[in-house]
């Protein structure tokens, strides 16, 4: 990895907190869901897993992007889902959590792409990445 990369992991972090914040904000607000957005409600959680997904990728470089990473942001999915089933107004829903999955899929697919952009290039620069 570029030590160049290294000035901008702490804008990805705060990026990546204030993220979970606002997805944890959303996720156990009051909000009326209707079957026409039904649609527009999974591809809200598909884009959000998918951004949660880069920035802590981008947030914690030296480690790629692996199962631990996944897995760590599909936990958190389940944990919102969880807490969702105890709110009157919200409930639980394993479709969610699978378009989720979808979301850091996306990611993990899209990062050959990423790595040939010249803004994002510089990330994988140098290679002192390792496996979690």
């Amino acid at each position: 990895m570029n030590d160049g990369f290294l000035r901008w992991v702490p804008l990805f972090r705060i990026g990546f907190a204030a993220t979970l914040v606002v997805v944890s904000y959303l996720a156990v607000t009051p909000t009326e869901h209707k079957v026409s957005h039904l649609v527009s409600d999974k591809l809200n959680h598909m884009a959000a897993f998918l951004v949660l997904a880069a920035l802590l990728d981008f947030s914690v470089p030296r480690v790629e992007f692996t199962i631990a990473k996944a897995g760590a942001l599909l936990g958190y999915g389940l944990l919102i889902e969880i807490v969702q089933y105890f709110l009157p107004f919200r409930q639980f829903s394993l479709l969610d959590l699978a378009v989720d999955a979808l979301g850091l899929a996306a990611y993990a697919l899209l990062r050959p792409l990423c790595r040939r952009l010249p803004i994002l290039r510089e990330r994988w620069q140098g290679g002192a990445t390792r496996n979690a």
